[in-house]
C-alpha cells in the first residue's frame, strides 16, 4: 500500500479520473437537462397540456434557461398564451416564465414544484354562470391538484380581475403562495382611480385562513388613509366564499388623525358580493384643540351587484374641547346604487351642546329627514324637525366648483333664543387661538354657503324680527351679508367678515333706518340718555382674540339723525330760562328723569384705538339750540364735550358734559365765561352776570365765528 501511494502513475491515474469524472457529470446532467427539457419536449407539453382548451403557448426558443439546483428548471422568455380559439388574443403574458420540478419528476411521476413568472400579465375571470377562469381555464377543484404547483410567485407583475360585475387590475403585483405550509403573501397596487398598495399575507390551513389585509390609499378629497383587517375566516372553496370567525378593522387617516376600530364576526365575502350581520365600531379623532369621539353599530349590511344597502346604523358622537361639549346622534338606512346614486333614509339626528359643569344645554336639535345624491361628491340633505325646541326646516347641499366642495344650505327657524348663547358679561368675551386653528383644519379646501331666515331672535333686553342673511364660510373667512332684519321698531341692513388671521381681525357696516334710537345706544354703548326716532350708520372694525382688546382697537365711523326726541339727565330748557334767585349749585345737577326735548339732533363720530372724535353735534327744538364737539373712551366708558346752548334772543350758554357715560356730569364751561377777563373780581363779576343779569356778559365776550350769524355758534 506504501508503494502504491509512492507511486506517480497512481497520483497520476487518480487526478486524471478526480477531473474527469466532474466534467463528465456536468457533461451527463448537461446533456440531461438538454433532454428532458428540449425545446421540443416543451412545446410537446405545452400542446397536450392545453389540447382541450384550444390554446397555443409560444416563447423564444432560442432563448430558453435551464438548471438543476435546488430543483431541476428551465426558464422561458417572451411567453404568449393566447385565448381559447382566439389566437390573436392574449391570455397569459410574461416577459419570463420560470418552471422547477421536483426530483421524482426525473423518474416518471411529474410535479411541479414551482411556477415564477416575473413581468406577467395574467387574468382571472368570473364567468356569467358563476365559475372562474384562470388564463382562460376554468379553475375548480379537480384542476387544482393537477394544475396548480407547490409554490407560485409573481413579480413585478399585474393580475387583471373581472367579476360578473366589475373589472381591475392589481399592478406591480409581488408574492407567493406556497401549499406545502400553506402560507402566502401578496403586495400590490391599485389605481381606482387614485394609487393604493394592497397588502394580503397569512396561512391556510385546511378549509381556514389567518389573514391580514392592509391597504394604503387616497380619498376623493385627497387625503391618505389606511386600513387593516387582521383575524381568522372559513374558506367555501366550492361557494367561492369566506366567512370571518372573528377579526378587528382599523381605519386611520394621518392628515386628521381619525381612527376605527371595528370588530367583524360573521362577514361573508365573496366574488359575488358581502353580507355583514352586524358590526360595532368606536372611533377618534382631532382638530387642534377639538375632539371628536364616536360609536355605533351597522346592522345587516349587504353588498350585491354592485349596490350597497345597510338597512340600519346609529351612531353617538361626542365634540369635546376644554369643557364645552357638543353631542350628535345619528340613525338611518343607505343604499348605494351601481351608478353612483345614494339615498340614506329615515335619518334621525339628535344635538345637544353643553358649554360646561352646570350650564343650561343649548343647540338642542330633533331633526329627521333624508340624503340623496347622484354621487359621493353632489348630493343633498333635507331635514325637518326642531331647533332649541322651535320648528325648523334645514337643506344642505353638496357640489364641485372649480374643484373644490361647496356646501350651498338653507335654515328656516321660527324662534330663536340667543341668550344661551350669548355671555353673561360681553366685556369678558373671549376666544381660543385653539378655536381658530381647528376651524382652519375642519374646513380645509371647503366652502360653506348658508341662507338663514329666522322668524325671531330674542335675547334678555332685544327682540329681532324677519331675520334674513346669507352666510359664508371657508379656512379664511366667515361672511355675513345682506343682513336684514326688523328691530328697535325700524329695519336694518348690514354686512360683515371675520378672517381667520394670526390675531383674528373682523369689520362690519349696519344701517337702521327708522329706528328708536334709546335701547340701540343702550345695547350698542351702554349709553342711554338719548331718545328718539331716525337713522343710524356704523362701520366699525377691530381684531384680537378678546373684546378688551376689540374695543382697544376698535375704528371707524358712527352717525346718528334722530328727530322728535330727548336728552336725558338735564333739563337746559329750564336752566336757560332760570327765574331770579335760582341757587347756581342746582343749576347743573344729574337727574335721570330730567330731559331735554329736540325736534332734530345729529352726531358724528370717527373711532380710532377705542376713542370716537365727533367734528359736530347739534340739537335744535323750538326753544332751544345746542351745537358742539368732544370725544367718548368706549373702553373707560367716559365721554367728554363742549357745548353752547341758547334758548333765544341771541344769549349762549356754555357748559360741558364729562365723567362717566352711564352717569355724566354737567358743569358751566368757565374758561369760557371768563375768557379774556385778567383780573379775579373781573372773572366774579362775569359770572355773577351769567346768573343775575340774564346772560348780558355774552356781549363782553369775542365775536362769535361766522357761523353765529345762522343763529348757531360753534363752540
Amino acid at each position: 500500500m506504501t508503494r502504491l501511494l509512492q507511486s506517480g502513475k497512481f497520483w497520476l491515474k487518480s487526478l486524471t479520473w478526480g477531473l474527469l469524472l466532474p466534467l463528465l457529470l456536468i457533461a451527463g446532467m448537461h446533456s440531461g437537462l438538454h433532454y428532458f427539457f428540449s425545446e421540443t419536449r416543451i412545446r410537446e407539453a405545452a400542446a397536450a397540456a392545453f389540447a382541450d382548451t384550444g390554446q397555443e403557448l409560444s416563447f423564444n426558443g432560442t432563448h430558453i434557461t435551464r438548471g438543476w439546483f435546488p430543483h431541476p428548471f428551465f426558464t422561458l422568455h417572451d411567453v404568449r398564451l393566447s385565448r381559447p380559439h382566439q389566437p390573436n388574443e392574449t391570455a397569459f403574458r410574461a416577459d419570463s416564465l420560470q418552471v422547477a420540478f421536483s426530483w421524482s419528476s426525473l423518474w416518471g411521476d411529474p410535479s411541479i414544484r414551482r411556477i415564477r413568472a416575473e413581468d406577467a400579465d395574467l387574468y382571472l375571470r368570473q364567468t356569467e354562470q358563476g365559475a372562474w377562469q384562470i388564463a382562460d381555464r376554468p379553475l375548480s377543484a379537480d384542476d387544482t391538484e393537477t394544475i396548480l404547483p407547490q409554490r407560485i410567485e409573481l413579480i413585478q407583475s399585474t393580475l387583471h380581475l373581472q367579476t360578473q360585475h366589475q373589472r381591475f387590475s392589481l399592478l406591480q403585483t409581488e408574492g407567493h403562495f406556497d401549499r406545502s405550509d400553506g402560507s402566502f403573501h401578496w403586495e400590490a397596487g391599485l389605481f381606482s382611480p387614485q394609487e393604493a398598495r394592497l397588502s394580503l399575507s397569512g396561512r391556510l390551513v385546511d378549509q381556514s385562513a389567518e389573514v391580514a389585509f392592509q391597504a394604503a390609499s387616497f380619498l376623493p378629497n385627497g387625503h391618505p388613509f389606511t386600513l387593516r383587517w387582521q383575524g381568522t375566516a372559513d374558506i367555501e372553496a366550492e361557494a367561492g366564499r369566506l366567512t370571518s370567525r372573528n377579526g378587528s378593522l382599523n381605519f386611520h387617516l394621518p392628515d386628521t388623525g381619525f381612527n376605527l376600530d371595528a370588530q367583524t364576526q360573521g362577514w361573508q365575502l365573496s366574488a359575488a358580493g358581502a353580507e355583514l350581520p352586524e358590526t360595532r365600531f368606536v372611533f377618534h379623532t382631532a382638530y387642534g384643540a377639538l375632539e371628536h369621539n364616536g360609536s355605533g353599530k351597522i346592522r345587516r349590511a349587504a353588498y350585491h351587484n354592485d349596490i350597497l344597502h345597510i338597512d340600519s346604523f346609529q351612531a353617538e358622537t361626542a365634540l369635546s374641547q376644554h369643557d364645552s361639549q357638543t353631542a350628535l346622534n345619528l340613525s338611518g338606512s343607505f343604499t348605494r346604487y351601481p351608478e353612483g346614486r345614494f339615498r340614506i333614509g329615515n335619518l334621525h339626528i339628535d344635538t345637544r351642546h353643553t358649554a360646561g359643569p352646570g350650564s343650561l344645554p343649548a343647540f338642542v336639535g330633533h331633526w329627521q329627514g333624508q340624503i340623496e345624491g347622484p354621487a359621493a361628491d353632489v348630493w343633498q340633505l333635507q331635514l325637518q324637525g326642531s331647533f332649541d325646541h322651535q320648528p325648523a326646516q334645514f337643506q344642505l347641499h353638496a357640489r364641485q366648483q372649480e374643484g373644490l366642495p361647496v356646501f350651498d344650505g338653507r335654515l328656516q327657524l321660527d324662534k330663536l333664543a340667543l341668550t344661551p348663547y350669548l355671555p353673561e358679561n360681553t366685556r369678558a368675551v373671549s376666544l381660543s387661538a385653539d378655536t381658530f386653528q381647528s376651524w382652519r383644519q375642519l374646513m380645509g379646501r371647503r366652502r360653506l354657503q348658508l341662507a338663514a331666515d329666522i322668524g325671531v331672535l330674542e335675547t334678555s333686553g332685544l327682540h329681532i324680527q324677519d331675520f334674513q342673511a346669507r352666510l359664508s364660510a371657508d379656512a379664511e373667512h366667515i361672511r355675513a351679508e345682506a343682513v336684514e332684519m326688523a328691530l328697535y321698531e325700524g329695519r336694518a341692513l348690514g354686512h360683515a367678515v371675520l378672517h381667520n388671521r394670526p390675531v383674528p381681525e373682523w369689520a362690519g357696516e349696519i344701517h337702521f333706518s327708522d329706528i328708536q334710537i334709546k335701547p340701540l345706544l343702550q345695547d350698542a354703548f351702554r349709553f342711554n340718555h338719548l331718545s328718539g326716532r331716525g337713522e343710524a350708520r356704523f362701520s366699525l372694525s377691530s381684531a384680537g382674540l378678546n373684546s378688551q382688546e376689540w374695543l382697544a382697537g376698535l375704528g371707524g365711523r358712527a352717525e346718528l339723525s334722530l328727530e322728535h326726541g330727548a336728552w336725558q339727565g338735564i333739563n337746559l330748557g329750564k336752566l336757560l330760562d332760570r327765574p331770579e334767585g335760582a341757587p347756581e349749585q342746582n343749576l347743573f345737577f344729574y337727574n335721570a328723569d330730567s330731559r331735554t326735548p329736540f325736534n332734530r339732533f345729529r352726531i358724528e363720530a370717527d373711532l380710532k384705538n377705542g376713542v370716537g372724535h365727533t367734528p359736530a353735534l347739534s340739537l335744535s327744538s323750538s326753544s332751544l339750540n345746542l351745537s358742539g364737539q368732544g370725544s367718548f373712551d368706549i373702553r373707560a366708558q367716559t365721554l367728554n364735550y363742549a357745548l353752547l346752548a341758547s334758548a333765544g334772543r341771541n344769549l349762549w350758554l356754555p357748559f360741558k358734559i364729562g365723567g362717566s357715560i352711564n352717569r355724566p356730569s354737567f358743569a358751566l364751561d368757565y374758561d369760557r365765561i371768563t375768557g379774556g377777563l385778567q383780573t379775579p373780581e373781573q372773572k366774579r363779576q362775569a359770572l355773577q352776570e351769567v346768573f343775575n343779569q340774564q346772560w348780558q356778559w355774552i356781549q363782553k365776550l369775542p365775536e362769535p365765528a361766522p357761523a353765529a350769524k345762522t343763529g348757531q355758534p360753534q363752540p
